[in-house]
C-alpha cells in the first residue's frame, strides 16, 4: 500500500492529492503521530514508470496533469466498464473491508446482513480511530502476512524489487523528498484555481489576498491569457500561495484581513450559508471571521454538554481504574469480543527475515 487518505468529503483533487504525498514522502513522522511503532517503508516518487488510474475526474484534470509531466510519470486510465483492471486494489479493499465490518457502528454489507444491529447506537469510533485502525491494519497485519498470489508477504516482495533476487538486480532506493523538497512537493499536490491580479490583490471564496510578491504583476494578463495559478490548502484558507512560473517557485499570499482566522473552506461555506439566512447584507472578511468565532464556541459548548453527561453518567462509580471501568459498562458483549480479537491479532507474531545491504 503506498498511500491513503481517509475523510468525510466526496472523491476530488485533494484527497487524490493527499493521498499520492503520503506515498511519495516517509512515513515514520507520520505513523509516530499515531503512535504506530511498526515500519511502513514504501515511499519513493514513481518515475519513468506507469501509474494506473480509474476514470474519477479528479484523475483527468490539470493538476495531477502538471504535476505528472513535471515529475515524468505517464498516466494509465483503466477502460471504463472494466473492473478486472483495477482488480488487484479491488482485492486489498475488499480484505480492507472484511477489517471495518469488524468494528462497532458498522453498516454491513447489505440490509441482510445488518439485521437488527443498530449502527448509529453502536458507532463509537472517531474519524481519527478509524485512520488509525486502517493504519495499524496495514503496517502490522497486511504488509507482514503472506500473500498467497505473491508467496511472500508484500513488504518482502517490494524489499525483493528494490534489492534484487537471484534472477534480477533491484532498482535501488529511491530518492528522499525532506525539507523544502518535501514542502515543494506538498503544495505541488494542492488543487489550483486561476485568476488575474488586480489592484486589491487577489480574491478566492469571497477572501481577498496579497503581498509584495504579486505587486509587479497588477493588470497585468497572464502569459496564457487564462490567468496565474494558485494553489490552496482546503483545510486553511488564511492563505493561498502563488506559482511564479518565471522563478518556478511559489509564494505565499495571506489574506489582507490580518485578524482573519485558520478556517477550512467547509467550514466558510457553513459560515457564509448562515449569515445568509441571517440576512447579513455585507459578507466579508470582518463578518465571516465573526461567524466562525460563534461557530467555534458552539461547537465547544456541545464538547463540553456532552463531558458533563459522560461525567454524571458514571458520577459515583469506583474510581479504580476510572476510564476502563467506566468504558467497560458501557461495551456490550459483542463489542468487548470485538475489542479481545483485534488484541490477540496485534500479539501476533511478526516474521522476520534477512536482507542484504
Amino acid at each position: 500500500v503506498y498511500g491513503f487518505y481517509l475523510s468525510y468529503e466526496p472523491s476530488n483533487m485533494f484527497a487524490a492529492g493527499q493521498a499520492i504525498g503520503m506515498g511519495v514522502l516517509r512515513k515514520k513522522s507520520y505513523l509516530n503521530s499515531l503512535d504506530i511503532e511498526g515500519d511502513w517503508i514504501i515511499y519513493g516518487l514513481p518515475q519513468n514508470i506507469t501509474i494506473a488510474m480509474d476514470n474519477a475526474k479528479e484523475f483527468r484534470g490539470n493538476d495531477l496533469k502538471r504535476f505528472s509531466e513535471q515529475h515524468k510519470i505517464h498516466q494509465s486510465f483503466r477502460p471504463r466498464k472494466t473492473p478486472h483492471y483495477g482488480g488487484h486494489v479491488e482485492r486489498f479493499i475488499g480484505t480492507l473491508n472484511n477489517v471495518l465490518h469488524s468494528l462497532p457502528g458498522t453498516t454491513f454489507k447489505s440490509p441482510k446482513d445488518k439485521g437488527e444491529y443498530d449502527p448509529v447506537a453502536k458507532a463509537s469510533l472517531t474519524l481519527k480511530d478509524l485512520e488509525i485502525t486502517i493504519a495499524r491494519f496495514i503496517v502490522e497485519i497486511y504488509h507482514e502476512e503472506e500473500h498467497s498470489e505473491l508467496g511472500m508477504s508484500p513488504k518482502r516482495k517490494f524489499m525483493e524489487g528494490l534489492i534484487g533476487n537471484d534472477k534480477q538486480p533491484g532498482i535501488g532506493w529511491p530518492d528522499v523528498f525532506e525539507g523544502e523538497a518535501a514542502r515543494r512537493l506538498k503544495m505541488e499536490l494542492l488543487p489550483s484555481f486561476r485568476r488575474s491580479i488586480q489592484r486589491m490583490g487577489v480574491t478566492f471564496e469571497g477572501i481577498r489576498y496579497f503581498s509584495d510578491s504579486i505587486r509587479s504583476l497588477i493588470n497585468i494578463p497572464s502569459p496564457s491569457g487564462e490567468g496565474y495559478i494558485f494553489k490552496y490548502n482546503p483545510k486553511d484558507l488564511s492563505v493561498i500561495y502563488f506559482y511564479n512560473k518565471e522563478h518556478n517557485e511559489y509564494f505565499t499570499l495571506p489574506c489582507r484581513n490580518l485578524g482573519f482566522p485558520t478556517i477550512s473552506i467547509w467550514d466558510l461555506r457553513r459560515v457564509r450559508e448562515n449569515l445568509k439566512k441571517q440576512n447579513e447584507q455585507h459578507i466579508n472578511e470582518e463578518t465571516i471571521a465573526r461567524g466562525y468565532r460563534h461557530l467555534q464556541a458552539m461547537r465547544q459548548k456541545s464538547v463540553e454538554q456532552k463531558s458533563r453527561k459522560s461525567t454524571k453518567r458514571f458520577k459515583g462509580k469506583s474510581t479504580s481504574g476510572t476510564y476502563k471501568e467506566a468504558e467497560k459498562t458501557q461495551r456490550t458483549e459483542e463489542e468487548q469480543e470485538v475489542i479481545n480479537n483485534e488484541r490477540k491479532t496485534r500479539r501476533r507474531s511478526v516474521k522476520i527475515y534477512d536482507v542484504e545491504d
